[in-house]
């Protein structure tokens, strides 16, 4: 059954922290509806290092038909260390599970993973277990409000999940591909083994604007009153600020090899790269984790500080959100993947 649903998202990414807020409501008829929201923060200790710790937390709610609100919210800590071109993650989460009746139910995980990039595409594998409490009835409903099942649990039988989760995005200066697949797994409560499959591409057709559309086959999740459902959404997306997604038309800042270096200011160390006429200036590297990071304008120059151990580390270099590339006084070396990464020694 189709049913028109307006939604918006709001991402706001920095070095080291990242924030996404997003809302939506479905209508399925003059007394059938549904809302939710969803809340997200982050926060990496360094991009600097091979190792780094993120903390975050995350909430959410949902209604129906003017029913009383189920909402959730949870705090996670991670541990990364990054490995060349990839790197690997563990962590643990917490929180609390509210249910449209009125019950409350601790919530926990644990997770580990791991990512690998090559050039334009990054790609990352996710192993969770879940577990909560259902002790009372949870019930599905349709997209149009109508009660499709309830499902009876026991104080004594908690609800555990085993997530496997594959995701992978391809960038490019005016075209973003991305998909995620997750199969769950619930012994306790279901036989068969779910899955979901979500895709998403945007077309960058203006420097700051993009089209939009995605699509999905999504299993139904009993933690969140969520039926099974096929959904497909069209939209537009506009960066809000900092330098274009793609730059534009006529600018050679893409292609321009700017310069780096390593300068010591006491205990500090600090990377200083020469781009003139640059307004954004990013750089990724063993050092960060292959995380792009935003340097700081200083005068006529762009800095980041460095906290890695003295070494040599690979790194590439992006101007005005053009092609990552090696600086130009540096000597490079080509990966497993065929990208060349410039090599800094680090003093």
């Amino acid at each position: 059954m189709t049913a028109p649903t307006l939604a918006g998202e709001l991402r706001l990414d920095g070095a080291r922290t990242a924030l996404r807020a997003a809302a939506g409501a479905t209508l399925g008829g003059s007394d059938r509806w549904s809302a939710q929201g969803d809340l997200a923060a982050s926060w990496l200790s360094s991009v600097a290092t091979r190792g780094a710790w993120e903390l975050g937390a995350t909430a959410s709610a949902l209604q129906f038909n003017g029913e009383p609100a189920g909402a959730s919210g949870v705090a996670l800590a991670r541990r990364h260390l990054a490995l060349g071109a990839g790197g690997l993650w563990l962590g643990a989460s917490g929180g609390v599970l509210g249910r449209r009746r009125g019950d409350v139910a601790p919530v926990g995980s644990v997770e580990t993973g791991g990512w690998l990039r090559h050039d334009r595409l990054r790609a990352s594998i996710t192993l969770a277990a879940l577990r909560t409490r259902l002790d009372t009835t949870v019930v599905l409903v349709d997209d149009q409000g109508v009660v499709v099942t309830t499902l009876p649990r026991e104080p004594s039988h908690p609800f555990v999940a085993l997530d496997a989760t594959a995701a992978a995005e391809w960038r490019a200066p005016v075209v973003e591909l991305g998909g995620t697949a997750v199969l769950r797994r619930a012994p306790r409560q279901d036989s068969e083994t779910l899955h979901s499959v979500y895709v998403t591409g945007a077309w960058w057709v203006l420097p700051r604007a993009a089209l939009t559309a995605s699509a999905g086959d999504l299993a139904a999740d009993p933690l969140r009153g969520f039926p099974a459902r096929r959904v497909a959404a069209v939209g537009l997306r506009w960066r809000l600020g900092g330098a274009p997604a793609r730059a534009p038309r006529g600018s050679s800042l893409g292609g321009a090899t700017p310069a780096a270096e390593v300068v010591v200011r006491g205990a500090r160390r600090v990377l200083r790269v020469r781009a003139p006429g640059a307004s954004r200036v990013e750089v990724r590297g063993d050092f960060t984790g292959w995380r792009a990071a935003d340097l700081a304008r200083v005068g006529d120059l762009w800095e980041i500080a460095l906290s890695a151990e003295p070494s040599t580390v690979r790194l590439t270099i992006r101007l005005d959100g053009g092609a990552w590339r090696p600086p130009a006084n540096l000597p490079s070396v080509e990966d497993d993947f065929g990208e060349r990464s410039g090599l800094l020694v680090v003093p």
